[in-house]
């Protein structure tokens, strides 16, 4: 199937979603990542509207990368839209992609998070994406650091810390309140 490619402006609350390959990329970076990163006053504001690649699925526009960007959006904030074609695996490879390279831009290497993507990421993608098994020697190189940075920051990690609920632990306590 052919269509032509146009860009269209919409408000973020219209029907903007997480593609559901992309749900599991967009938790981990909601519940791991976006503390992490910087925080959304001190990214720089710009003028530009934000452009997404979306899949489009009746009427609803999916988001697969980028999310960083999306937990940054107000309702009524405009953002620009881009249907795209791709197939399901390229949406679950640009997700997955999209956050490893997410986790790679922090500072100081995170082992927890390191150790939820290498345990949530599906075996096909972790092939495809490292040519083989996620290791943390391919996470050193791929940050030009040393073996005993890793260490460092593993040893500098509380045994028994205090872990937020889960997304999906979350969403459960909603419902069950609301019942």
């Amino acid at each position: 199937m052919t269509f032509k490619q146009t860009v269209k402006t919409i408000r973020a609350d219209t029907k903007l979603m997480v593609h559901p390959l992309a749900t599991k990329p967009y938790q981990i970076y909601c519940e791991y990542l976006d503390m992490n990163l910087m925080s959304p006053s001190s990214l720089p504001m710009s003028k530009k509207t934000p452009l997404f690649e979306v899949i489009l699925v009746r009427s609803h526009y999916l988001f697969f990368e980028d999310f960083a960007q999306v937990s940054i959006l107000g309702d009524k904030d405009l953002i620009s839209v881009r249907r795209v074609n791709l197939t399901k695996v390229e949406i679950e490879r640009r997700a997955w992609s999209w956050l490893f390279e997410a986790f790679i831009s922090i500072e100081p290497i995170n082992p927890d998070i390191y150790d939820v993507i290498k345990n949530t990421i599906p075996k096909h993608i972790e092939n495809y994406l490292f040519a083989g098994i996620l290791t943390i020697e391919q996470v050193l190189r791929h940050k030009n650091l040393k073996r005993y940075h890793f260490d460092y920051q593993r040893s500098k990690q509380p045994i028994h810390c205090h872990k937020l609920p889960s997304f999906a632990d979350l969403i459960q306590q909603v419902r069950y309140d609301g019942h």
